[in-house]
C-alpha cells in the first residue's frame, strides 16, 4: 500500500492522536492506487468500540474531490489495541460500496492509536470477492511522480552506457578491417609492381 508523505501525516495527526475509534476517506488516482489524501470524518459517530461514517459530510466532499481529479481509494479507521482483523460490521459496509463504486478492491488500512497504547498501522486490501490482503506500508513523497520520471530517465542513459561500448567495440572492429584491407591492397599492389618491372627488365 502506497501512501504519501502528507497524506499519512494527516492520518497520524488526526487518527492517529484520537482515541479508537474515528477515521476517514482515502484518496489518489486508480490509475496507480496511491493516496495521495486523507480526509478526515471530523464529525463521525463514534464509541469506544464503533465508527460510523458521517455520510452527509462526506458524500459532497467526495464529489468536489472528484473534480479535483482524486478519486475514492478507500477507507480507514483505527480499532482498539488488540483488535487487529476487520471486524463483521466493516466487512458487510465494505462489500456494500461494491455496489456504489466501480472498482474490484478497496484500501481499508486499520490503525492502533498511540493514545490507546502502542501505535501500530495494518495495511489490508479489501476486494471484491471478499478476501482480505495484508500487504506493505510504503510511504512515498509528495512529488513522487517526478521521481517515477527520474527513474525512467536513469534506465534509458544505463541503456545508452550499455550501447556505448558496443558501439565502440563495433567502430574499432570496423577500423581493423580498413586498416587490414588497405595494408592487402598496398602490398598486393607492390608485388605487381615488383612482378612487372622483372618481366620489363630480365
Amino acid at each position: 500500500m502506497k501512501i504519501t508523505t502528507s497524506a499519512y501525516t494527516e492520518m497520524l495527526q488526526t487518527v492517529g492522536s484520537r482515541p479508537a475509534e474515528s477515521g476517514g476517506l482515502l484518496f489518489g488516482s486508480r490509475k496507480d492506487w496511491v493516496v495521495t489524501r486523507f480526509l478526515y470524518d471530523k464529525n463521525a459517530k463514534t464509541t469506544q468500540s464503533s465508527y460510523s461514517f458521517d455520510v452527509g459530510y462526506l458524500n459532497p466532499m467526495i464529489d468536489k474531490l472528484s473534480e479535483d481529479g482524486l478519486q475514492l481509494l478507500g477507507f480507514f479507521h483505527s480499532h482498539p489495541h488488540g483488535y487487529k482483523q476487520l471486524s463483521q460490521p466493516d466487512i458487510n459496509y465494505f462489500k456494500k460500496q461494491f455496489g456504489n463504486i466501480p472498482v474490484d478492491r478497496f484500501l481499508v488500512p486499520l490503525m492502533f492509536p498511540a493514545t490507546d497504547g502502542t501505535y501500530d498501522f495494518i495495511p489490508y486490501v479489501f476486494h471484491k470477492d471478499g478476501t482480505v490482503e495484508q500487504t506493505q506500508l510504503e510511504l512515498l513523497p509528495d512529488d513522487y511522480h517526478r521521481y517515477s520520471i527520474t527513474e525512467a530517465t536513469e534506465n534509458l542513459e544505463k541503456v545508452k552506457t550499455k550501447a556505448i561500448p558496443f558501439m565502440a567495440y563495433y567502430q574499432l572492429l570496423w577500423s581493423v578491417f580498413l586498416t587490414g584491407f588497405v595494408v592487402f591492397s598496398i602490398a598486393m599492389l607492390y608485388q605487381l609492381f615488383v612482378h612487372f618491372s622483372n618481366l620489363l627488365n630480365p
